[in-house]
C-alpha cells in the first residue's frame, strides 16, 4: 500500500528543494535481445535529475561501504525511471561519477516517496 503521503509530500519537497540540489544525470544501458542482435550492450539512455551528493559514512574498509562509496540522493518527482543497480549516475558541478552496485540494499527511497537515496561507486 502506497504510503498517503507519497503524492502531495514528494511535490512539496520537490518544488521546495529543486533550486538546491545540482543538475544531474543518470545513465542506463540497454540490451539488444531482438533478432539479428548477440546479448549485448546496447545503446545508453540519459535521464537528467536533480541530486546531490555526500560522502558515506558507517563501517568504510569492509564489504558495506567502501571509501569510495558516495551516497547520492535524487528528488524522486525529478527522475522519470527508478534507480537500479548498474545504473550510473554522475553530478559534473561536485565532481562526481560513480556505479550503483549490485546490491539490493544500494537503492532505498523514504516514506513519502521524495527521495531515492542511492549508493554509488566512484
Amino acid at each position: 500500500m502506497a504510503s498517503p503521503l507519497a503524492g502531495a509530500l514528494a511535490r512539496t519537497v520537490y518544488k521546495s528543494f529543486k533550486s538546491i540540489f545540482l543538475d544531474a544525470t543518470l545513465t542506463r544501458d540497454g540490451v539488444n535481445t531482438g533478432e539479428g542482435y548477440s546479448p549485448n550492450v546496447g545503446s545508453a539512455t540519459v535521464y537528467t535529475c536533480k541530486a546531490i551528493a555526500q560522502p558515506s559514512k558507517g563501517a568504510q574498509g569492509t564489504d558495506i561501504v567502501s571509501s569510495t562509496d558516495t551516497k547520492i540522493l535524487i528528488l524522486r518527482n525529478s527522475l522519470s525511471v527508478n534507480p537500479e543497480p548498474l545504473d550510473r549516475i554522475a553530478i559534473p558541478s561536485q565532481g562526481i561519477e560513480g556505479v550503483i552496485p549490485s546490491d539490493p540494499k544500494a537503492v532505498s527511497s523514504d516514506p513519502a516517496a521524495a527521495t531515492w537515496e542511492c549508493r554509488v561507486v566512484t
